[in-house]
């Protein structure tokens, strides 16, 4: 289910890359309430991503959704084991 907090998620990524899929990981998947926690995201824009964008990325979220762990994946930049993982399993922030 995609919460407002999620909402929000979306509406910084999409500042920085309109047209993206990204998907939560990690302890989402876990249905542990995690936005105290951690969050995990993998980007997808069906090529790789310019680190500095990610970069900008993550520093919207720190500065907008605070106080969270971020972390931040491209998985156009990740192993076929843990991509396949991710779009078989990650709940789907954003298409």
């Amino acid at each position: 289910m995609i919460s407002d907090y999620d909402k929000k998620l979306a509406e910084i990524i999409h500042r920085h890359l309109p047209g993206f899929k990204a998907y939560l990981f990690g302890l989402k998947l876990k249905d542990v309430e995690y936005y105290d926690l951690e969050m995990d995201i993998a980007l997808d824009m069906g090529e790789t991503i310019d680190p500095a964008i990610i970069g900008n990325i993550y520093f919207d979220i720190k500065k907008e959704l605070l106080p969270i762990t971020v972390h931040i994946v491209d998985i156009n930049n990740m192993s076929d084991f843990y991509r396949k993982k991710i779009l078989s399993k990650g709940v789907l922030l954003h298409n």
